[in-house]
């Protein structure tokens, strides 16, 4: 009988540790690292187009808003610092680029009236992408968060809404830029 406890025990205490160190996750920076990473993105992010002052969202009850994204790495923490601020759907624009194809995305979207499009070097390449905020801005607000080189702006040229663009690729930027849209920076 004590060994089967002995045994139980062990089994439970291992089990806890293996869960804790599992789910223990370690934010990308801390303190002064993250104030300063913070003073990069804010030197590195600039508003572009916005003519229509459509940034910062202003009438939040009135809008549906949707997030999509490609291959953003850091869309997770993006979408999760919009939906600080208002009820934002997350879309993976990926699944729309395979099987299924970049209409059916138009389509899922019809109900949203506000689309926040985020965008890397990589996406901006890919003429579907482009062609799918070219078609979209004519009948919704379009903003586009554009993570990467100046080079992929003029690829952007005929981007008509705002574009919160920052040449700094973090997870510290990703935040930045989605606190941009709503004005809280």
């Amino acid at each position: 009988m004590r060994k089967n406890n002995r045994r139980f025990y062990t089994f439970i205490l291992s089990g806890f540790i293996l869960f804790n160190s599992a789910c223990a996750q370690n934010p990308p920076l801390t303190g002064m690292a993250y104030v300063n990473e913070e003073r990069r993105a804010e030197q590195s992010t600039i508003l572009l187009n916005n003519a229509a002052y459509l940034i910062p969202l202003q009438n939040l009850d009135e809008l549906k808003i949707a997030s999509v994204h490609f291959s953003n790495f850091y869309a997770k923490g993006f979408d999760s610092l919009l939906n600080k601020y208002q009820r934002v759907a997350a879309f993976n624009g990926t699944d729309y680029i395979g099987i299924k194809n970049i209409d059916k995305l138009s389509s899922d979207l019809k109900w949203y009236n506000t689309i926040i499009v985020q965008l890397t070097d990589a996406d901006v390449n890919d003429p579907r992408i482009l062609n799918f905020i070219s078609i979209n801005q004519k009948i919704k607000n379009v903003i586009v968060a554009l993570f990467g080189s100046s080079n992929s702006l003029v690829k952007l040229n005929n981007v008509t809404g705002p574009i919160v663009w920052s040449e700094l690729v973090s997870p510290v930027s990703a935040l930045y830029n989605a606190q941009a849209i709503f004005g809280g920076v």
